[in-house]
């Protein structure tokens, strides 16, 4: 008895700190996005240092650098808290072991990547990968909060269509991400003209006109993110629609919530996107926009994991 209630509350512990692992990280992933979007990349030229100090005078784009930079380190020293609290409970949940040490990993490639992406002063494709995997390392801490949570779905499973197209549109949802993050890094993000004028239609560089298929590669490459972003709505729709049927008739609850607010942040997620081209890539619509794509990975994530726990039950 006494064993079982000292892993329970073992268990119980590395749960809570995932969950605050996750969250620093959504914060994380905002804050490095507000980073890039105010033009303080570079604000401390150094790394991993700032100006040679540990804390520098936080003001201005330093202040917003060196606060992203703090962020991830307490990121990291959270990495390491988990693994210390997996050990004890390694013998019942050995993949919980292994993930937060894949986990740990993982964050300290990223930290590699931010020191590379300052040193070499923002390469687009060291820029573009630092996102992608703070996604997948996103993505890791949010199997950890569900796997810890000490329950599972029960009753008979989603067809294996369904589950092979969640994790499809899940795929195409990254794939997204990080031709959005490329855009950004790559200058794109303004190829197609700022300002409520082209919103929709694309700036033809040649004509000056607008275009729904500009010439320019690199304005193609925007339009190509733009329209992949609306096809993303009916994907996430077509996908989620038989979850919910599956969820309502099986009494999963959580999973029809998770399914309707999959729906309302990529409606929100195209609404941010036209608002960052109508403000001139303003700052905030350009970080609400990364947020609202991170939410929204979060939540296919989670369904995709909740999804196949009565598959594998």
């Amino acid at each position: 008895m006494e064993a079982t209630l000292k892993h329970t509350q073992s268990l119980k512990r590395f749960h809570i700190l995932a969950w605050i692992t996750a969250l620093s990280t959504l914060a994380l992933i905002t804050l490095g996005g507000f980073v890039h979007n105010t033009g303080s990349s570079l604000a401390c030229p150094d790394w991993p240092l700032c100006f040679g100090q540990v804390m520098p005078k936080m003001e201005g784009g330093v202040a917003i650098e060196h606060s992203h930079r703090l962020l991830a380190s307490f990121v990291g020293l959270l990495s390491i808290g988990l693994v210390y609290l997996a050990h004890p409970i390694r013998a019942q949940h050995p993949k919980l072991y292994k993930v937060s040490i894949y986990a740990l990993l993982a964050v300290i490639v990223q930290g590699i990547l931010g020191g590379i992406t300052v040193i070499y002063k923002l390469p687009p494709m060291v820029s573009t990968s630092h996102l992608g995997l703070s996604q997948i390392y996103f993505a890791i801490t949010l199997w950890m909060v569900l796997r810890s949570r000490g329950n599972s779905l029960s009753g008979p499973a989603p067809s294996s269509k369904i589950l092979k197209f969640l994790a499809t549109v899940t795929g195409l949802l990254f794939l997204q991400m990080l031709i959005g993050a490329a855009m950004r890094h790559t200058g794109a993000g303004a190829a197609c003209g700022l300002g409520p004028e082209y919103s929709v239609l694309c700036l033809d560089a040649a004509t000056g006109g607008t275009t729904w298929w500009p010439e320019q590669a690199q304005s193609q490459f925007h339009v190509i993110h733009r329209y992949l972003g609306i096809l993303m709505v009916f994907f996430i729709v077509g996908a989620t629609i038989p979850l919910i049927k599956w969820a309502k008739a099986n009494g999963h609850k959580v999973i029809r919530i998770l399914c309707v607010a999959a729906h309302v942040v990529v409606l929100l997620q195209v609404i941010l996107g036209i608002m960052s081209v109508m403000s001139h890539l303003g700052p905030s619509a350009v970080t609400l926009h990364l947020t609202f794509a991170a939410a929204l990975f979060a939540l296919l994530i989670s369904l995709n994991i909740l999804s196949r726990e009565a598959k594998n039950s």
